[in-house]
């Protein structure tokens, strides 16, 4: 699970056991009271924009408001006590308007969630800041300094750090993903049998153009390739290099670029002439991707079968 999946599935009862279980503060995670709005949010705000910026200029984190961190009997910073915000809205809109002048530049993809203990609108809150491909990021409001993340607190970057952000941004990041299933009738047969299809697809989450990109698969029996490609008519989104039933290889020439924020479907997968889910097995890909300026990636994504026999009882007919 990465960090947007963990924050997206996070609810009250876990942010309440940091405390009860003494959560260390991490490389991810930092824990923060809110002064607002009984005395100048200032201190807020800069804390705030020093969150961002340090977070966004590292591997990404979660800002938990309303729990107090202090050291333990080890030095580590560690979930205290509980402080819910009051005007908990109030709050959270507070930090949304503020949020386009914490840093430079902005930061694309932070997310707020509220999780409220009573119904006079207190409670916590939980920001979310991915790591980012624009940076570096200055927090505006804390010195105009650059932050990074190092274990469970904030630095001032030094020149080299901020000369190594630069540098990482010119690194495109290619992600392997599958579209969702579809179903077709296979006629000619007394009983009915079935196809079910999938696309594979590649994006780009970055803000730099892809070149040259590369894509290995090999898929598990009783999946295999569709010789016939994404349109029935041999067509796939880069050059079949190397095609075989169960595995190929994809290339995309000097001419041919992934832009940024863009998916490229790449080719089918079917399981053909299918009738009976319980015997279905999981779907699984193994798979290398690269392209320029970009480190290989080398691994298996797995549908379980109870998804794929669920899928195929909800869509049969």
């Amino acid at each position: 699970m990465n960090l947007k999946e963990y924050f997206e599935n996070l609810d009250l009862e876990q942010v309440e056991e940091f405390v009860t279980n003494k959560r260390e503060e991490d490389l991810h995670l930092d824990f923060k009271t809110a002064n607002f709005p009984n005395i100048d949010t200032n201190y807020d705000m800069k804390n705030f924009s020093e969150c961002l910026s340090g977070f966004s200029n590292s591997d990404g984190g979660l800002i938990i408001w309303g729990i107090k961190a202090s050291k333990n009997s080890k030095g580590q910073d560690v979930a205290h006590d509980k402080k819910p915000i009051k005007e908990l809205t109030k709050f959270s809109n507070h930090l949304k308007r503020n949020e386009g002048r914490a840093t430079t530049p902005n930061i694309i993809g932070i997310d707020y969630k509220k999780f409220e203990i009573n119904k006079n609108d207190e409670g916590y809150l939980v920001v979310f800041v991915p790591p980012s491909d624009r940076s570096p990021h200055m927090a505006n409001l804390s010195e105009k300094h650059y932050y990074k993340r190092s274990g469970d607190s904030f630095y001032i970057c030094e020149h080299f750090d901020i000369i190594d952000l630069i540098g990482r941004n010119k690194n495109p990041e290619l992600k392997f993903e599958l579209t969702p299933f579809t179903i077709e009738p296979v006629g000619g047969r007394e009983k009915p049998y079935y196809n079910i299809k999938v696309n594979f697809a590649i994006s780009n989450n970055t803000s730099i153009i892809a070149k040259y990109p590369k894509l290995e698969i090999i898929v598990n029996h009783p999946f295999q390739i569709w010789e016939f490609g994404l349109d029935g008519n041999r067509n796939s989104g880069l050059k079949r290099q190397f095609f075989k039933t169960f595995s190929s290889h994809y290339i995309g020439g000097a001419d041919f670029v992934i832009y940024p924020e863009n998916i490229l479907e790449i080719d089918c997968l079917i399981l053909p002439n299918f009738c009976d889910e319980s015997n279905i097995e999981q779907l699984s890909i193994q798979y290398k991707l690269v392209c320029e300026d970009m480190k290989m990636i080398t691994d298996t994504l797995i549908i379980e079968k109870e998804k794929i026999a669920d899928f195929f009882k909800a869509n049969k007919k």
